[in-house]
């Protein structure tokens, strides 16, 4: 199962979170949720008045945790019960060191020899925030190292609400790793139906840590065009996952690669379980290349959440928010509206005034996508459409590629916010065109509208990174502003992509009026060949690893694809 992020069902990303009180590990990792149910835990409906389930949770999921297990939790998705709903929620557990699920689809025998940790009022989240909820338990759980674990609960309600809370979930379809059941009615059914469904579960233990600060999040753009020039301020989340205030908290920044660049920042008091957000001193990378940038703390108790790295590259004329190592094999993370429709943008802002041309976007692997009509859009800040590109009919050769979408030329003033996004038209069955990918440590950067503009909505879950890339008009050698149109050039395909040593072009409705561009992530001209062929036979073994784009020009039109060069 592909994973697919609707508009109107989005997962909050958590990894290993730490509170003042607990250290809490998601099992899975929210990173490996592949779908939501609304079946397999508590969903505050009357058709689940009942709700019984029993599951096998891995080894190697739990290998955070240590000899005690202080509570237990779900995470939500945005889509949460419609009024008010609660029940009795009693929750069990036991080490095992079974491999699998082997407790059967009888409740009453495979409960037995678990140990009962809670039971109290489960008040079932309201709202439209993807949020998590734990249940602390009154005696800590003793936990085997190493073990597996069998968790069961059951949940009887006692109010309810006509619209049902959705969880984040995990699934290995050829896996079952539990037992499940629901009833409208009391008593609850006893007998189990096998699952490879679960919901994805949050296991808290206590808290020791006198002295550990964690980095969260770190803020800078992925992609700065040389000529738009932009000195912006690196700014950093940092979190105390200490169980007391911690002072003088040193949280260091350097950068290393083509701009060169340190800055360090005190943090004079911290409470337990608080985060603060640290901005550094301007920087200005302006020298054509890639730099990676760390932030750092100094080690402490827990050394694996005290630094992160982001890499950053100055380009001739594309911006981006995203790493510039943001660039997957496969677009299988998808983000999109289903069957309906609307535009999902990412903000961006020049330091100079500026001429808009393109946009590169990324397309996501599902098939659910080919026929499906997608275009670019660029808004001002109150959401005002300034400009619509050509459309594109998604084709199989499309999917997993960079297209470029071109636009009539919107002028950007300097130092003024604006919009560039991909917009989807409805259809059925659901589709999720904008090419995604996961990235817990990700600020929430980008806003949806509807087809027609007007209110900008900010997306408030944390989606990870959209390939959504603006490209203006440049000195270095790219297409100028009288060359580009609405019409949508002949259709590219490369295969094989990955490549090695070479790959074949495929080009329909060829002549001799194409030229072929090859282009590095910084934007340089690295290939060119002026005659085109329905078929040709490219020579790479000249280029290094890494990402390209493949520009096809034909009469004053052209169309982008990104090339993975092994």
């Amino acid at each position: 199962m592909k994973k697919i992020y609707s508009l109107s069902i989005l997962l909050l990303s958590i990894t290993l979170f730490k509170a003042q009180v607990n250290i809490v590990t998601t099992c899975p990792s929210a990173s490996l949720s592949n779908g939501t149910t609304g079946l397999r835990a508590p969903n505050g409906t009357a058709n689940h008045t009942s709700l019984r389930a029993c599951y096998h949770v891995p080894a190697s999921e739990l290998s955070a945790l240590t000899a005690s297990i202080a509570s237990f939790g779900f995470v939500l998705t945005n889509t949460l019960v419609n009024a008010p709903a609660n029940g009795t929620l009693t929750v069990y557990l036991q080490n095992t060191n079974s491999s699998s699920y082997t407790l059967g689809t009888s409740w009453s025998t495979a409960t037995v020899g678990m140990t009962q940790v809670f039971s109290g009022v489960y008040n079932i989240p309201q709202g439209s925030t993807a949020t998590v909820i734990d249940f602390q338990f009154p005696s800590n759980f003793a936990y085997t190292p190493g073990n597996a674990l069998y968790l069961a609960y059951e949940y009887v309600g006692a109010q309810f609400a006509s619209g049902n809370a959705v969880y984040s979930a995990f699934t290995n379809s050829a896996v079952n790793c539990g037992a499940t059941n629901t009833s409208p009615i009391l008593p609850a059914v006893n007998t189990l139906s096998t699952t490879t469904f679960r919901p994805l579960f949050r296991f808290g233990f206590p808290n020791s840590f006198t002295n550990d600060a964690a980095v969260i999040i770190v803020n800078a753009p992925g992609k700065i065009s040389q000529q738009t020039g932009l000195p912006h301020i690196i700014s950093a989340n940092i979190f105390n996952g200490s169980n007391i205030t911690k002072n003088n908290i040193n949280v260091d920044l350097t950068i290393v690669g083509t701009n060169a660049f340190t800055a360090a920042v005190n943090v004079p008091s911290l409470a337990a379980g608080a985060s603060t957000i640290v901005l550094f001193p301007s920087y200005n990378p302006i020298v054509l290349g890639i730099s990676q940038i760390a932030v750092s703390l100094a080690n402490d108790q827990n050394n694996a959440n005290n630094q992160i790295s982001y890499t950053q590259s100055v380009t001739c004329d594309v911006i981006a928010t995203g790493p510039a190592s943001f660039a997957p094999t496969s677009y299988s993370a998808g983000v999109g509206f289903g069957a309906g429709s609307g535009v999902i943008y990412s903000k961006f802002s020049t330091a100079t005034s500026q001429t808009l041309i393109s946009a590169g976007v990324g397309i996501s692997s599902g098939v659910s996508n080919i026929g499906r009509s997608v275009y670019a859009v660029v808004s001002n800040s109150t959401g005002v459409v300034l400009a619509t590109s050509n459309t594109l009919v998604i084709s199989n050769a499309e999917l997993d590629q960079f297209f470029s979408f071109n636009f009539t030329p919107v002028n950007f003033t300097g130092g003024v916010l604006y919009y560039v996004g991909l917009a989807q038209m409805p259809g059925s069955p659901a589709y999720y065109p904008l090419g995604a990918t996961l990235a817990p440590n990700a600020s929430t950067l980008y806003v949806t509208q509807a087809l027609a503009g007007g209110v900008l909505n900010p997306l408030t879950n944390n989606l990870g990174y959209f390939a959504l890339e603006p490209r203006f008009i440049s000195p270095c050698g790219g297409v100028g502003a009288s060359e580009i149109n609405n019409e949508q050039v002949a259709s590219l395909s490369l295969q094989p992509n990955p490549a090695k040593d070479k790959v074949i072009i495929l080009v329909s409705n060829s002549d001799k009026n194409m030229t072929l561009e090859i282009r590095n992530m910084l934007g340089q001209l690295v290939m060119v060949e002026k005659t085109m062929e329905e078929q040709n036979e490219i020579n790479l073994s000249e280029l290094k690893r890494g990402i390209y784009f493949v520009t096809l020009t034909k009469n004053k039109t052209r169309v982008t694809q990104k090339l993975i060069v092994e």
